[in-house]
């Protein structure tokens, strides 16, 4: 068995409003065999949105009905977003058209910062979303809800990782953006993690991700800019009143929590996104 296995993914998190005043918000992705774990569940789709107080979520290893269209390797450029079916109940159709710009990658948890494919760690690429409501689609249960204003996040990264579960990762995750036709912006916080934290081993590599593999972005239509710019309010990761709705996800190692989170800035402007939260497996050698 080699030591290093490869893999990729795509993901986004994008919120708006429409024309009528409805607050929306859509947080999907596409991860390939292998992420972020060597198991068998680690090859997995999923889907989450909220259209005022409807809200519903999909998920499977491999969502047919989903696409995401984007070319990783431009700078900017179009890219899109389709899905056509049932999420938690609700008949969901959408069809999302939008432009992204992005600055270099970011190398996480990678020694030195290197960003090779050979090197272990994430080379993690995020584009500024900016929407194009004219030619987007959402409707619910056959009612089209037109679009006034759209703005997110999508990132796409390719990982390098060890086999089994002693230099497996997890990450505290959120990505949100403006629900409003105001002046868009997204922001998007993670932090890594070790899976396994005990014993000096788990510990200093724990260290060695918190260090490595953390970023604070904030994005607008001008570009992306280092920190948290706007002063979104975090609450306590797992602060459970924000909560719109969520989905967990069995990687092997760990479950994965998918939600939909309404949050603020300083300023008191709606936000609404993506948080992430692991929990590992009880059945985890210590």
């Amino acid at each position: 068995m080699p030591l290093l296995r490869h893999t990729e993914y795509v993901n986004a998190s994008l919120a708006g409003v429409t024309t009528a005043g409805v607050r929306f918000a859509v947080a999907t992705g596409k991860h390939e065999p292998g992420f972020p774990y060597d198991t068998p569940e680690s090859e997995w789709d999923h889907l989450l949105f909220v259209l005022g107080e409807r809200c519903g979520a999909a998920s499977a290893g491999d969502l047919r009905n989903l696409a995401i269209r984007l070319d990783p390797e431009q700078n900017d450029g179009p890219a899109s977003i389709t899905f056509g079916g049932i999420a938690g109940g609700a008949d969901l159709l959408l069809d999302l058209h939008f432009e992204v710009r992005t600055g270099p990658r970011h190398a996480l948890g990678k020694p030195f910062g290197l960003l090779g494919r050979r090197v272990p760690g994430m080379a993690w690429r995020p584009f500024a979303l900016l929407g194009e409501s004219a030619r987007s689609t959402l409707a619910v249960d056959g009612e089209t809800h037109p679009i006034a204003a759209l703005f997110g996040e999508i990132e796409h990264a390719y990982v390098t990782a060890f086999h089994g579960t002693r230099m497996a990762f997890v990450y505290d995750y959120v990505c949100v953006a403006t629900a409003d036709t105001q002046a868009p912006y997204a922001f998007v916080d993670f932090t890594s993690h070790a899976l396994r934290r005990k014993g000096l081993f788990g510990w200093l590599y724990d260290a060695y991700l918190r260090w490595t593999g953390r970023r604070s972005l904030t994005l607008d239509p001008g570009g992306i800019h280092p920190g948290n710019e706007r002063k979104v309010l975090l609450t306590a990761h797992t602060e459970a009143s924000v909560v719109r709705v969520s989905d967990d996800v069995s990687l092997g190692y760990a479950t994965l929590k998918r939600q939909l989170v309404a949050l603020e800035d300083a300023s008191g402007r709606p936000l609404l996104g993506l948080r992430e939260i692991f929990v590992p497996s009880p059945d985890l050698p210590p």
